[in-house]
């Protein structure tokens, strides 16, 4: 059972995009466009507050928070639907009700709307991906600038070989436990491919390695992809439900909702032990395939930990499973 159970916010925002970062002594919960402080026995420290209480006036949407362990720090961002800029706030200590905040404010280039941003602690560096049509799908900014409030360094990297069904989400591999990967190791980027879109002959999970280089960040570079398939052992699966859209599982009441599927579910947890290096994530999948749209669709989540021996080796699936609910809830 449980241990704590408090309830975080309270909203109409759409989508909500709720989600979570937990510290020490702290718990940051967001929605879409707010966000809460709590104790870690769960009695509010603020009540619901707008972004502005920290960014500038303006902002669209996507918050999100990260917790970055190493130094006791948080990480948040803000989406401006009015040109595609996304400002980001790192806590100048690890209380965020007191000790302020450093703020950031990054350009995803012309045109190029950054949707569904997402961040990860890696070393030196902030990784972002984003749901975004441009041909640079991956982004980068100074972290250890950053945490001392001084001006930071950008790098905006492409993708090779990724396929895309509509709205996508890959992430960067995020740092859970306090001890970092050394500065200057790459950084990797993982995402699903199915079999069910245009482009993509096999189930397979796709690894990239992006190579940041804040001394010369020209030299910045990202691999080509590492495939994990059936012949590494990977079990097929099938991630898309109604063709892609976004209402897909039905609720005791009111409309249908979104199975976030093409979707790296936020965050893909690292940590870096004495044998090997470990990352642990899930994505979404239809287990019932064959029902089609209606309610009868039922969702599951497929999860992964991979495994490497040392930094820079390939990564191999350690173990592998499929969540559905012995409830029979839609999950």
């Amino acid at each position: 059972a449980p241990s704590l159970v408090f309830d975080t916010t309270e909203q109409n925002s759409q989508p909500t995009d709720p989600s979570l970062a937990v510290g020490p002594n702290h718990v940051i919960a967001v929605f879409n466009t707010g966000y809460r402080v709590f104790d870690k026995s769960g009695n509010a420290l603020t009540g619901n507050l707008s972004p502005d209480n920290i960014f500038s006036s303006g902002s669209c949407c996507d918050l999100t928070i990260s917790y970055d362990h190493a130094v006791d720090r948080w990480v948040m961002s803000i989406l401006y639907s009015s040109d595609g800029h996304v400002e980001v706030a790192v806590s100048q200590g690890p209380d965020p009700v007191n000790d302020g905040w450093y703020i950031y404010t990054t350009g995803f280039g012309t045109g190029s709307f950054p949707d569904y941003t997402k961040f990860s602690v890696w070393a030196d560096t902030y990784m972002v991906t984003a749901n975004i049509g441009s041909s640079n799908r991956v982004f980068a900014i100074e972290r250890n600038e950053m945490l001392n409030g001084d001006p930071s360094q950008f790098v905006a990297l492409p993708l090779p070989g990724l396929v895309t069904s509509g709205f996508y989400s890959p992430q960067a591999f995020h740092t859970t436990g306090a001890s970092l990967a050394p500065d200057g190791t790459p950084a990797p980027i993982v995402y699903l491919q199915d079999d069910a879109w245009a482009g993509v002959s096999d189930d397979h999970l796709k690894i990239w390695n992006a190579t940041i280089d804040w001394v010369t960040p020209s030299n910045s570079s990202m691999s080509s992809a590492q495939i994990i398939d059936a012949s590494d052992n990977l079990t097929d699966f099938i991630s898309v439900f109604d063709g892609g859209s976004f209402s897909n599982l039905d609720q005791p009441g009111g409309p249908d909702i979104d199975a976030m599927q093409a979707t790296i579910m936020n965050q893909a947890q690292y940590r870096r032990f004495g044998t090997h290096n470990s990352v642990v994530f899930n994505f979404v999948v239809d287990v019932v395939p064959a029902a089609g749209q209606g309610a009868n669709e039922k969702a599951g989540i497929r999860w992964y930990e991979l495994r490497q021996t040392a930094d820079g080796q390939p990564w191999t699936i350690f173990q592998e499973g499929t969540y559905t609910s012995p409830t029979g809830n839609k999950d």
